[in-house]
Protein backbone atom coordinates (compact mmCIF):
# COMPACT_ATOMS: atom_id res chain seq x y z
CA UNK A 1 0.00 0.00 0.00
CA UNK A 2 1.54 3.10 -1.20
CA UNK A 3 0.56 6.20 0.91
CA UNK A 4 0.72 9.92 0.14
CA UNK A 5 0.61 12.74 2.29
CA UNK A 6 1.17 16.01 4.97
CA UNK A 7 1.27 16.15 8.41
CA UNK A 8 -2.03 14.56 9.59
CA UNK A 9 -1.05 11.30 8.15
CA UNK A 10 2.66 12.03 9.07
CA UNK A 11 1.80 12.38 12.40
CA UNK A 12 -0.76 9.16 12.47
CA UNK A 13 1.85 6.98 11.05
CA UNK A 14 1.77 4.46 14.03
CA UNK A 15 -2.12 4.23 14.06
CA UNK A 16 -2.62 3.29 10.85
CA UNK A 17 0.62 1.43 10.25
CA UNK A 18 -0.33 -0.82 12.44
CA UNK A 19 -3.88 -1.06 11.43
CA UNK A 20 -3.32 -2.28 7.95
CA UNK A 21 -0.35 -4.40 8.66
CA UNK A 22 -2.65 -6.19 11.62
CA UNK A 23 -5.85 -6.12 9.21
CA UNK A 24 -3.53 -6.96 5.90
CA UNK A 25 -1.21 -9.60 6.68
CA UNK A 26 1.84 -9.74 4.13
CA UNK A 27 1.13 -6.40 2.98
CA UNK A 28 3.92 -3.13 3.78
CA UNK A 29 3.36 0.12 3.30
CA UNK A 30 5.08 2.60 0.99
CA UNK A 31 5.06 5.98 3.22
CA UNK A 32 5.53 9.16 1.40
CA UNK A 33 4.06 11.46 3.75
CA UNK A 34 6.05 15.21 4.98
CA UNK A 35 4.63 17.71 6.44
CA UNK A 36 3.54 20.79 4.88
CA UNK A 37 3.40 19.56 1.22
CA UNK A 38 0.36 19.62 -1.13
CA UNK A 39 -0.70 16.71 -3.45
CA UNK A 40 1.08 18.44 -6.24
CA UNK A 41 4.17 17.71 -4.10
CA UNK A 42 3.86 14.51 -4.76
CA UNK A 43 3.64 13.70 -8.36
CA UNK A 44 7.09 13.11 -9.01
CA UNK A 45 7.67 10.75 -5.86
CA UNK A 46 4.57 8.95 -6.91
CA UNK A 47 5.83 8.72 -10.74
CA UNK A 48 9.52 7.22 -9.60
CA UNK A 49 7.10 4.60 -7.39
CA UNK A 50 5.54 3.74 -10.40
CA UNK A 51 8.73 3.22 -12.20
CA UNK A 52 10.65 1.42 -9.98
CA UNK A 53 7.73 -1.30 -10.03
CA UNK A 54 6.96 -0.95 -6.23
CA UNK A 55 3.89 -3.41 -6.46
CA UNK A 56 1.11 -1.29 -5.07
CA UNK A 57 -2.06 -2.91 -4.29
CA UNK A 58 -3.64 0.35 -2.92
CA UNK A 59 -2.97 4.11 -3.04
CA UNK A 60 -3.70 6.28 -0.24
CA UNK A 61 -3.64 9.78 -0.82
CA UNK A 62 -5.02 12.71 1.96
CA UNK A 63 -3.93 15.86 2.08
CA UNK A 64 -5.03 18.58 4.42
CA UNK A 65 -4.92 21.93 2.30
CA UNK A 66 -1.35 23.73 2.70
CA UNK A 67 -0.28 26.29 0.34
CA UNK A 68 3.24 27.21 1.12
CA UNK A 69 5.42 25.19 -1.29
CA UNK A 70 6.57 26.09 -4.60
CA UNK A 71 3.44 24.02 -6.45
CA UNK A 72 1.30 25.69 -5.20
CA UNK A 73 2.40 29.76 -5.67
CA UNK A 74 0.09 31.62 -7.60
CA UNK A 75 -2.96 29.17 -7.30
CA UNK A 76 -6.12 29.03 -6.02
CA UNK A 77 -6.22 26.40 -2.90
CA UNK A 78 -9.10 24.62 -4.11
CA UNK A 79 -8.56 25.05 -7.87
CA UNK A 80 -4.71 23.24 -7.60
CA UNK A 81 -6.07 20.78 -5.00
CA UNK A 82 -9.01 19.58 -7.65
CA UNK A 83 -6.55 19.26 -10.13
CA UNK A 84 -3.15 17.58 -8.36
CA UNK A 85 -5.90 15.20 -6.38
CA UNK A 86 -7.39 14.58 -10.08
CA UNK A 87 -4.14 14.02 -11.58
CA UNK A 88 -3.17 11.81 -8.33
CA UNK A 89 -6.22 9.08 -8.70
CA UNK A 90 -6.24 9.16 -12.56
CA UNK A 91 -2.55 8.22 -12.31
CA UNK A 92 -3.03 5.26 -10.19
CA UNK A 93 -6.41 4.20 -11.56
CA UNK A 94 -4.74 3.66 -14.91
CA UNK A 95 -2.02 1.13 -13.65
CA UNK A 96 -5.10 -0.67 -12.17
CA UNK A 97 -4.40 0.41 -8.32
CA UNK A 98 -7.38 1.38 -6.63
CA UNK A 99 -7.35 4.63 -4.96
CA UNK A 100 -8.34 5.34 -1.33
CA UNK A 101 -9.08 9.45 -1.11
CA UNK A 102 -9.10 10.68 2.49
CA UNK A 103 -10.66 13.89 3.04
CA UNK A 104 -9.36 16.51 5.88
CA UNK A 105 -11.10 16.87 9.09
CA UNK A 106 -14.31 18.79 9.05
CA UNK A 107 -14.96 22.28 10.60
CA UNK A 108 -15.32 23.28 14.26
CA UNK A 109 -18.66 24.47 14.87
CA UNK A 110 -20.14 26.83 12.39
CA UNK A 111 -16.99 27.13 10.35
CA UNK A 112 -17.00 26.02 6.83
CA UNK A 113 -15.26 23.42 4.70
CA UNK A 114 -11.76 23.81 4.42
CA UNK A 115 -11.07 24.24 0.29
CA UNK A 116 -8.81 21.09 1.18
CA UNK A 117 -11.97 18.89 2.32
CA UNK A 118 -13.96 20.64 -0.34
CA UNK A 119 -11.72 19.83 -3.33
CA UNK A 120 -11.28 16.11 -1.86
CA UNK A 121 -14.76 15.70 -1.78
CA UNK A 122 -15.35 16.98 -5.37
CA UNK A 123 -12.75 14.90 -6.79
CA UNK A 124 -14.10 11.61 -4.85
CA UNK A 125 -17.51 12.27 -6.62
CA UNK A 126 -16.04 13.20 -9.83
CA UNK A 127 -13.67 9.53 -9.85
CA UNK A 128 -16.69 7.56 -7.93
CA UNK A 129 -14.81 7.42 -5.35
CA UNK A 130 -16.14 7.00 -1.57
CA UNK A 131 -14.30 9.25 0.29
CA UNK A 132 -13.07 8.27 4.08
CA UNK A 133 -12.21 10.75 6.88
CA UNK A 134 -8.98 10.62 8.75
Amino acid sequence: MAVYGDSLLNSSTSRWRWEILASLPGWGTLERTEWGTAPGDHRDQMEADARRGWKVRVAVIAFYGNQATPCTAGRDVETLYRADLSWAVEFWSSRGVPVVLVVPPGPVGDEPLSAGARAALAVAEEHGLEPVDL
